[in-house]
């Protein structure tokens, strides 16, 4: 998948879950965030939405599958040992209006802001590679890949 075209992007303070990455003494974007996140227009949003399905079936087969329940610290450890480059773009969806495009490396550092246990299935891909992640509401990430280069 090619990074959408600029048109594709919606602003940031229109984005739905926009308050997960607000900064609470600030009340504004975090500043690890800021100029770092691109969500998706609705239609794009849409547009990627059954390739995120795909890529993140209820069953499928995985590489590696961890709990997201341990200490944020052991799970980020576990997300940076994919081995995967941390300024490769990412898209991160999770649903058919919900999407942006990040770098693996904010993903990564700041997972706990963009999967919510109980309330989120997540699928998380570079915009170049084979690899998918998997954020499942019961607090297990799944990851499977071809090239991790990316």
């Amino acid at each position: 998948m090619l990074l959408p075209e600029a048109s594709s992007f919606a602003p940031l303070e229109d984005f739905a879950l926009r308050q997960r990455f607000i900064d609470p003494s600030s009340g504004s974007i975090a500043a690890h965030f800021r100029d770092r996140l691109r969500p998706l227009a609705g239609a794009a949003a849409a547009a990627i939405a059954q390739e995120a399905t795909a890529r993140c079936p209820d069953a499928g087969a995985f590489e590696v599958t961890f709990r997201s329940d341990d200490s944020p610290g052991l799970v980020q450890s576990r997300l940076h040992g994919l081995g995967l480059t941390d300024a490769a773009p990412v898209i991160v969806s999770w649903d058919p209006a919900t999407a942006l495009v990040t770098e693996w490396g904010v993903f990564a550092a700041h997972w706990g802001d963009f999967c919510y246990p109980a309330a989120d299935n997540v699928c998380i891909w570079p915009v170049a590679g084979n690899w998918r992640l998997c954020y499942r509401r019961y607090e297990v990430f799944q990851f499977t890949g071809g090239s991790r280069e990316s």
